[in-house]
Formats: structure tokens, C-alpha cells, sequence
């Protein structure tokens, strides 16, 4: 038993047994017990999660996503440095002079601006050093018991900002041309002031799907042409991984950790230049672990 000394028992399951046993045995809960206590121990329940095959270990072999050598995505990335560096000169960019001093290059011609669209999400304790492992339903991706929120930033190289924004006057312009850039409170993703820098509301499993990503460039197409600075200037925009927005079908939380183990999806499906494609998910956990 000494394995089962050192983790402790989640405050979750406690309250998920505790309840459930209310629930099912009302005839056996003596009314005028104390209900601030739960039915069974911790210390109980640990011993039964250990019983039932579980151990507690680190919390290592995490999700590794394949398709960056890939020939394609290899040629395409070529293109992509071949076309910035042949681009260069007509790019705002910081350069480091010898004394040390920050600067910025000033193109001469052909000004451009480039704008760089990212995506993070924070969850809160997303990822523990150790946790519990029961055999081949322990799931892929271990998620935090707290909530997520997602953050969709539009970068700017400028010397002027680094995050895309309108200054007040510059805004209130905006608003008066466009009033459907006041926020509406009952939507879910929420604007920085002046900007088209979006999050979505703290909650589990918040996502910029293809809609919400819309709306958000509708907005940042709106705004650019109110920010004085960029007058007479080109733009490009490199945006993360434009052609995957679409809605979450397959959830990588339902995901078994190791190859080989029981998966809840036969296959996924997906569209890729306009063509219909199928992969058999089974098939693929007893050699990788594909998406």
C-alpha cells in the first residue's frame, strides 16, 4: 500500500462518490448525520483506485503531432522563407545595430506592413508532473480541472505597436462609420479596447471556430483603414493555421494515452481541397498516433 500513501484522492471523486451514493442508497443515509462528511475516506478511495488497476506515475510520453517533415509542408516552407527574405526590404522589422541599440529597418518603397495572427490557449493546471494511469482507459491529453480561455492576438511589425490597436479618436471614428463594432454582451468572445485582439470567455472547452474567427478580421479589416500610421501602406497577414477553423467534431480529450488501446472513434473524416478523405483511426493506433 505504500504506492497508494504518497498521491492523494481527488477532492472531485470524492464528491462524485459521495453524491452518487445519496442518491442511489436514500434509505441508508441517516437524516440527522452529519452531511459535511463523505461516505467514504480519502484514504478509502485511494485504496479502491489502486484495487481497480491504477498506479500513479509521471505524467510523461505527452502528445507529439507528426506532419512537420512532411514533403509538402517542407516545400511549402521554402516558398514561405524564400518569399519573406526576397521581401525583406519593403518590411518594418527590428535590427540590432553593433552598439547594441534597438532600430527598426524603415522600408523605402513598396511600405508593408505585416500583421501575424496567433492563437494560445491557457488552462488552468493544464499539465501535472505526476497522475493517475489505469491501464488503457487513461486518456491522451490530460486536461486541467479548471477553466480555459483563448486568446486570438493580431501582431503588428511596426515601430509604432506591437499589438494591433486604434487609439480613442481613432476608434471613435471607427464606431461612428461602424456601429456594429460596439460589443455585444451577450456574445462569447470579447474585444481588448481598441482592438481586434479577441478572447473568449473563461469556461471549458472554448474555441475560435470558423464563425468567431470571421468575425474577428471582419473587425481587424474594419479598424485598419482608421489607423492613421498605416496610411499608403500595403498589408499582409499571416494567419495560424487558416484552413483548420472548422467545428470540433473529434475531442482529443476521449483519446487513449497509448497505441493500441480502446479509442471511442472507428475513423476520422475530414475535407482538404475540396476532396472528401477517411482515415481508419484504429487501424492507426497499432503503429502511430495520427490526427
Amino acid at each position: 500500500m505504500s504506492a497508494g500513501e504518497r498521491p492523494n484522492c481527488s477532492f472531485t471523486v470524492l464528491e462524485f462518490i459521495d453524491s452518487r451514493f445519496r442518491e442511489l442508497y436514500v434509505e441508508s443515509i441517516d437524516p440527522n448525520s452529519d452531511t459535511t462528511k463523505f461516505v467514504r475516506s480519502q484514504s478509502s478511495c485511494r485504496t479502491d483506485i489502486i484495487r481497480w488497476g491504477a498506479k500513479w506515475d509521471s505524467n510523461k510520453g505527452r502528445s507529439y503531432f507528426l506532419g512537420h517533415k512532411r514533403e509538402d509542408v517542407v516545400k511549402k516552407r521554402k516558398e514561405f522563407v524564400m518569399y519573406m527574405l526576397d521581401h525583406q526590404d519593403f518590411y518594418y522589422y527590428p535590427i540590432v545595430p553593433v552598439e547594441g541599440s534597438l532600430a527598426w529597418n524603415i522600408p523605402m518603397r513598396n511600405k508593408t506592413i505585416l500583421f501575424s495572427h496567433d492563437e494560445s490557449t491557457f488552462r488552468s493546471g493544464e499539465m501535472a508532473a505526476t497522475r493517475w494511469f489505469v491501464s488503457d482507459l487513461t486518456p491522451f491529453y490530460s486536461k486541467g480541472r479548471g477553466r480555459s480561455i483563448m486568446l486570438s492576438e493580431l501582431m503588428v511589425a511596426h515601430h509604432e505597436c506591437d499589438l494591433f490597436r486604434l487609439s480613442d479618436e481613432e476608434f471613435a471614428r471607427a464606431l461612428a462609420d461602424y456601429p456594429e463594432l460596439q460589443e455585444d454582451p451577450s456574445e462569447n468572445i470579447k474585444y481588448f479596447k481598441n482592438s481586434a485582439t479577441a478572447y473568449i470567455e473563461p469556461k471549458k472547452d472554448c474555441y475560435f471556430d470558423n464563425d468567431t474567427l470571421l468575425k474577428q478580421f471582419r473587425r481587424f479589416f474594419i479598424l485598419l483603414k482608421y489607423r492613421t500610421a498605416f496610411t499608403d501602406h500595403k498589408f499582409e497577414v499571416l494567419v495560424d493555421n487558416a484552413t483548420t477553423h472548422a467545428t470540433k467534431i473529434y475531442d482529443i480529450t476521449k483519446l487513449s494515452k497509448s497505441p493500441g488501446t480502446k479509442c471511442i472513434y472507428e475513423a476520422i473524416e475530414w475535407e482538404e481541397n475540396g476532396v472528401k478523405k477517411r482515415f481508419n483511426f484504429i487501424l492507426c493506433l497499432k503503429k502511430y498516433v495520427l490526427f
